[in-house]
C-alpha cells in the first residue's frame, strides 16, 4: 500500500486508436511515438483501480521498501522486487502535441472493460 512509483498504462482500445491515427496522419510518417492512458500511476493506485473495476475492496497494507528489498534478496527474488518498486513511465507528449491524440478511454474505463472481460472468461473456464 505504500509503493510510491510511476507506471504508464496503455489500454488496448487506446493503443489501437493511436495506431489507426498514426497510419492515417501525414505527420506520423517516420515518427516514433510513445503512448499512455494518461498520467502515470503507482502500483498502489493500479491495485486500487483493478479492485474497483472488479467491484472489490483492495486489502493493502504498507511494508517499507527496504524490508521488501531484504525479503527479495533472501528469497532470491530481488529482481522481481526491484521491478515492483521501480518506475516505468513514458512521455507521450509527442503524439499528443504533434498528432493531437487524446486517449479515448480513461484508465478506469479500460480497467473496467478488462475486468468485465476477465470475469466473463473466468466463468467460461478460460
Amino acid at each position: 500500500g505504500g509503493i510510491k512509483n510511476a507506471r504508464s498504462l496503455v489500454y488496448l482500445g487506446n493503443l489501437t486508436d493511436a495506431i489507426v491515427l498514426c497510419a492515417r496522419h501525414p505527420l506520423a510518417a517516420g515518427g516514433t511515438f510513445l503512448i499512455a492512458d494518461g498520467a502515470p500511476v503507482s502500483v498502489t493506485e493500479l491495485i486500487e483501480g483493478v479492485a474497483a473495476a472488479l467491484g472489490r475492496t483492495p486489502r493493502l497494507f504498507t511494508v517499507p521498501a527496504a524490508l521488501l528489498r531484504l525479503a527479495g534478496t533472501l528469497t532470491g527474488r530481488g529482481a522481481a522486487v526491484d521491478r515492483l518498486l521501480g518506475s516505468l513511465a513514458v512521455d507521450d507528449s509527442a503524439i499528443r502535441r504533434d498528432l493531437g491524440w487524446k486517449p479515448p478511454f480513461a484508465m478506469a474505463g479500460g480497467l473496467k472493460v478488462t475486468a468485465d472481460w476477465y470475469k466473463s472468461a473466468e466463468g467460461r473456464g478460460r
